[in-house]
């Protein structure tokens, strides 16, 4: 994570507050305008095995070929086991990270880049 262009790297806050939960962790995160890569890695190494389910506010990130448009309250779904690219001008985001086996027929495939919108 790193400031995105314009932004100063004194000026750079960020806070994030996680609870485990045995194989599940959430996370509370907030920060300035930043900007986040990380590539993509072998499935079974580094995290990989993790899926993210996520709310937050407005923006766009790509996560392996989906381009997510992020809408308010929607939930965005992403695979740490594809590339990931996002850029935020300030937000706040709730995280529910789960392990890919625990959801068995549902984490089939890259189902990274989804955005579940309101109903």
């Amino acid at each position: 994570m790193e400031p995105v262009a314009g932004e100063r790297l004194h000026n750079f806050a960020a806070q994030t507050r996680a609870f485990s939960l045995g194989d599940l962790l959430i996370a509370d995160s907030c920060s300035r305008g930043h900007f986040i890569w990380r590539g993509g890695e072998c499935p079974g190494t580094a995290g990989t095995d993790l899926l993210l389910l996520q709310i937050q506010g407005e923006g766009q990130a790509i996560n392996g070929v989906r381009t997510m448009a992020l809408v308010p309250g929607a939930i965005r779904v992403i695979d740490l086991a594809d590339p990931y690219l996002a850029e935020d001008r300030g937000f706040r985001c709730l995280t529910l990270a789960i392990p890919r086996a625990r959801l068995g027929a549902a984490a089939a495939g890259r189902p990274g880049g989804l955005v579940l919108p309101l109903t």
